[in-house]
């Protein structure tokens, strides 16, 4: 069915002073899911930059909620079958570095049309050396045929927001953090979304899910702001 996420997906406001590079030493720095108009903002810095490998694998970690060394381990192996030459449906299975768990997310419509415009725009040869050639590959700079590297990426991602006016903190996991908070918005009447989502991040409980995509911050200030109202009606107001 077609969705208006427009009109459901509601996130917190996020406080202005909150700056893209606001991390300091020895201070809490909250990395953040992506607002939706903020989203589109990046991609399209991306396409008219002409930054197809930043633009591709922006949606593509978006749409796999996959960490991204884990993703920047994938070779085309891993999204074409060889024998075929066709795109897979799931990602050839990984072992992912950070909990030794196994994983093969879907490969969904928005993350084959990224890879399709991203062949299309670059000249991509998938097929070189058997498809055993690592995806995300630069292709341009004094670093061209290497894989482009986590902080590269982070730091990529933290121009492009700034460049776009994007004042609340973002990394490398603000992808895979809009994955589950979208997708708690879109499926509200889902009792088993949390379940799925601790599945989909293979973390260890919900808990962990909960605060991971800022469900738990998400309440805890709704509870703070709901004993604000209480506290101005019935302790110093006068409503009995």
């Amino acid at each position: 069915n077609d969705i208006s996420c427009a009109n459901v997906i509601q996130f917190p406001d996020k406080p202005d002073n909150k700056s893209t590079n606001n991390k300091k030493k020895g201070r809490k720095s909250e990395v953040y899911p992506f607002q939706l108009d903020d989203a589109k903002k990046i991609i399209e810095y991306f396409e008219n930059n002409k930054m197809w490998l930043q633009y591709f694998l922006f949606i593509f970690s978006w749409n796999t909620a996959r960490r991204i060394g884990d993703t920047l381990n994938l070779t085309w192996e891993h999204l074409y079958n060889p024998v075929t030459g066709t795109l897979r449906d799931d990602i050839l299975e990984i072992v992912e570095d950070k909990t030794d768990k196994l994983a093969n997310p879907r490969i969904n419509s928005a993350s084959k049309s990224a890879i399709e415009r991203y062949i299309k725009e670059t000249g991509v040869d998938v097929t070189a050396n058997n498809y055993h050639e690592y995806v995300f590959k630069q292709l341009a700079g004094t670093h061209k045929g290497n894989v482009i590297t986590s902080d590269g990426w982070r730091k990529a991602l933290k121009k492009a927001a700034n460049e776009v006016g994007i004042t609340y903190n973002i990394g490398t996991h603000s992808t895979r953090k809009s994955f589950g908070m979208i997708s708690r918005m879109i499926h509200p009447n889902d009792y088993d979304s949390m379940e799925l989502l601790q599945t989909i991040y293979n973390h260890s409980d919900a808990n962990t899910t909960k605060h991971y995509i800022g469900l738990t911050k998400q309440k805890v200030d709704q509870y703070y702001d709901d004993m604000g109202v209480f506290f101005d009606n019935y302790i110093t107001g006068e409503k009995e």
